[in-house]
């Protein structure tokens, strides 16, 4: 998705790494979507990402904006990918002088569903953790969000009204397999343009990480594997 932006404003380039398919977004100050690219090859953070950030770069400049923000999904998910992301993030930070927004990938997916979907009451935000575990959050309408933490899916694992959930991520089929239930609503994530109501939030908050000390949240360990390259 690409619009041209008529007069000169300030934007914010916002990187999603944290999933199979990443992508990035521009927004305005206020949260309006300028642009998006998403890639549509699982697993290519180092080769395609810094693609897309170059082309949002071309975009910003072709269209007379000023990038006054980086925004990076800050975890959890793939330890690869967010690091790859929060390096990108910073190096732009140190090259253009603009200060790097944290956004919490769970919650900002779970609440961007809640406001496409008013009949919905709660979102299991999840990321795929390998195996039966997904990095998960349950955001809910009127309650407070839960922790984030690693779950281990089984049946009749959570009490819900299943009528009124819906499941956000990448591990949707997973999660509707392994809990046996049926679900109305499932939204593809996590997505760069997922993120802008929470980064044109801190944006206008001014509430900024330290370039030099910011981390991506892991949750878990990192477990080195072998390579599907090199596997016998």
């Amino acid at each position: 998705m690409e619009s041209v932006i008529p007069y000169i404003c300030k934007v914010i380039l916002i990187i999603e790494s944290s999933a199979d398919f990443p992508s990035v977004a521009i927004c305005d100050a206020i949260g309006k979507l300028c642009f998006e690219e998403v890639v549509n090859v699982a697993q290519s953070h180092s080769e395609k990402l810094p693609v897309l950030v170059q082309n949002a770069l071309n975009f910003i400049e072709n269209s007379n904006a000023v990038l006054k923000a980086v925004a990076v999904n800050s975890g959890p998910g793939s330890y690869t990918g967010l690091r790859i992301g929060a390096s990108l993030a910073k190096g732009i930070c140190y090259a253009k002088h603009v200060p790097l927004i944290a956004v919490d990938g769970l919650q900002a997916m779970g609440q961007f569903v809640l406001k496409q979907h008013p009949s919905i009451e709660a979102v299991f935000a999840m990321i795929d953790a390998r195996r039966d575990e997904v990095f998960m959050k349950k955001i809910y309408r009127n309650q407070v969000s839960t922790a984030i933490e690693a779950a281990i899916l089984v049946e009749h694992l959570f009490e819900e009204n299943w009528g009124q959930v819906a499941f956000v991520g990448n591990s949707n089929d997973k999660a509707l397999r392994l809990l046996n239930v049926q679900i109305a609503n499932t939204v593809l994530g996590p997505l760069a343009s997922q993120m802008i109501e929470f980064a044109s939030t801190k944006f206008q908050n001014e509430t900024f990480e330290n370039v030099a000390y910011f981390e991506p949240f892991y949750l878990k360990d990192f477990v080195p594997g072998v390579s599907k390259k090199f596997a016998v």
